[in-house]
């Protein structure tokens, strides 16, 4: 993972294979904040894969919701249920919401492997944290691999994570 946290929206290149990475607009962020409401308590999620010819392979939004250890990454949850309290939701987070509906996607649709994903993170006013909690951080990472994608993650706190 790597912190590429900017304070202004811009293109920038990433890496040895000099990826361009655009900054999210404010429609997926947008997203993001409607997939909870707005609600100032909750965090959402929503990503948007694109095919080579520019085509939307996958749109969709999540919010926090129940933690349950299950899905795809079930083994990532588990490892983390004893970090609870060290800002860790281990499991009912929007992030990992998400995460589970783009496999479910990939697993539909194999042209979404190996496709980049941007992903915009709305954190309500009451969520003091600015990045993914190491749950997530773990089931980006995994993701990442599973499906051979590089991840780029902007939250609404301007910080800005590269995965893969």
């Amino acid at each position: 993972m790597y912190d590429l946290t900017v304070s202004q929206i811009h293109t920038f290149a990433v890496g040895q294979l000099q990826l361009v990475v655009h900054n999210c607009g404010s429609s997926l962020m947008q997203k993001a904040m409607n997939a909870v409401g707005g609600r100032s308590n909750k965090v959402g999620a929503a990503a948007i894969i694109r095919g080579r010819s520019g085509q939307v392979l996958f749109d969709d939004a999540a919010g926090s919701s129940t933690r349950q250890v299950s899905g795809p990454f079930k083994s990532i949850i588990q490892k983390h249920l004893g970090d609870m309290g060290n800002g860790c939701f281990a499991g009912g987070c929007a992030e990992r919401w998400l995460a589970d509906k783009i496999i479910e996607a990939a697993d539909a649709n194999p042209a979404i492997r190996g496709r980049p994903i941007q992903i915009a993170i709305w954190m309500g006013k009451g969520i003091a944290h600015d990045r993914p909690c190491p749950t997530c951080t773990d089931i980006f990472g995994d993701l990442s691999s599973r499906l051979g994608s590089k991840i780029s993650v902007q939250t609404s706190h301007g910080r800005i994570l590269q995965y893969g």
